[in-house]
């Protein structure tokens, strides 16, 4: 559910830094809130204990103890392990946002490439998207829990008009992992893909395509779209290795949470020497220390899985929902620009063998008739869709703004210096 906060920075006034600096939802807040408790009442413990229930010479004991525990801290370097870890994890992150798989561009040359006004016509059209549709909903479901969530099943993928009961049939009569202890139901992204492959060399030869080159362009937009959803798979299946981020958080865990005497004896002992026993009870320093470190981790932990249900974790459900709305762009293209210039070897031989220049027959789609509608389980329907619009797009306009008086402008140019 990303956070969008974009339209409280439209000037850098330190009015809108405050705006941002005290927003809740997915922010450092919230990530640190219940950890900086617990450490806090740690820290007001053990204040309480060397103040109050040790005499001196125990004081003097911890405090030569914690200063020497302080000077082997420094060992292992926490800020480039963490500048490392976060770096990984967030070059990742960004790659994973890049193939998302949005499906316009297809959808605009399926449009345009596929001609004819016939009802065959139209079917292959509609059915070409509808299979990318399916296949970025089979991919989503095995590597995102809130898709996994909406479409628990095949059934209720067809329920929901992105597969029909005779694609779901011809889906699952294919057993290429038969000798693995995998589900046969997962894994078959391909297939999809393969179907569309053969109803654009079907549209080839029954003239709907006019040229050569439109049709390599088609393949060529499926290839792109196929290999999106192969990197997200990738990054899914060939994780970070666990032992980075264990060193990582153990080494943070270690000094801050299961350590906090070490900041607190250090802080303690500073302020008995300079201060003649003065009481801190509240180490604002040490405490802005710890939610930087903390909140450096916490994004670094997020920024791991960007396919769950945190706050700043992808939009997958409505992407998926957006795509498949796409089928829109096709019905108002052929209506309106008519005339407009038109795991593994096994299987990899099930595609090449048993899926060669085989599909279902193409056929009306559940939502033929009627306007596409985004169907979820009732199990998922608490899940709550936050739409990805543009920032500025909610912003209200005045009604004089709404009729503006528009006039040119000219341009001259600035003599150099």
């Amino acid at each position: 559910m990303t956070i969008q906060y974009k339209q409280h920075i439209v000037t850098a006034s330190p009015f809108n830094s405050l705006r941002i600096f005290f927003r809740w939802r997915g922010s450092v807040w919230k990530a640190v809130i219940w950890e900086l408790i617990i450490w806090i009442c740690c820290y007001e413990v053990i204040a309480t204990v060397y103040y109050f229930l040790l005499n001196e010479s125990q004081q003097r004991h911890m405090r030569r103890m914690c200063m020497s525990m302080n000077k082997r801290m420094n060992y292992v370097p926490l800020e480039f392990m963490l500048g490392f870890f976060v770096n990984a994890v967030v070059s990742r992150w960004t790659d994973s946002a890049h193939n998302m798989g949005y499906l316009d561009d297809q959808a605009i040359y399926v449009a345009q490439c596929i001609e004819g006004n016939s009802e065959h016509a139209r079917i292959v059209r509609r059915t070409v998207v509808r299979y990318l549709c399916l296949t970025q909903v089979l991919v989503f479901r095995d590597i995102c829990e809130g898709v996994r969530k909406r479409f628990p099943t095949y059934d209720s993928i067809v329920k929901a008009g992105y597969m029909l009961p005779e694609e779901k049939k011809k889906l699952e009569s294919y057993k290429q992992m038969k000798n693995f202890s995998l589900d046969d139901n997962d894994g078959k992204y391909w297939l999809p893909l393969n179907w569309i492959f053969v109803l654009i060399m079907k549209a080839k030869q029954d003239g709907l395509i006019r040229a050569d080159m439109w049709c390599v362009k088609l393949i060529d937009e499926v290839k792109k779209f196929q290999t999106n959803m192969q990197r997200l798979c990738n990054y899914d299946w060939v994780q970070i290795p666990l032992a980075y981020p264990q060193v990582s958080l153990i080494r943070y865990k270690i000094i801050f949470f299961l350590l906090p005497d070490i900041l607190t004896y250090k802080q303690l002992f500073v302020v008995v020497i300079l201060f003649h026993q003065a009481h801190v009870w509240v180490p604002i320093i040490t405490i802005m220390q710890y939610t930087f470190y903390l909140g450096w981790m916490k994004v670094g932990a997020s920024l791991l899985n960007p396919f769950g249900i945190d706050d700043d974790d992808f939009e997958t459900n409505f992407l998926i929902d957006k795509n498949f709305a796409v089928i829109a762009i096709i019905y108002f293209l052929e209506r309106t620009c008519k005339d407009t210039f038109k795991k593994h070897l096994q299987t990899c031989m099930c595609i090449v063998d048993d899926a060669y220049n085989t599909l279902p027959e193409p056929r009306r789609d559940k939502f033929w008739a009627r306007p596409v509608e985004a169907i979820y389980s009732s199990e998922s329907t608490v899940i709550v869709n936050h739409p990805l619009i543009g920032s500025a797009a909610g912003r209200e306009v005045n009604e004089a703004a709404a009729t503006p008086r528009m006039t040119t402008r000219s341009i001259r140019a600035e003599s150099s210096s």
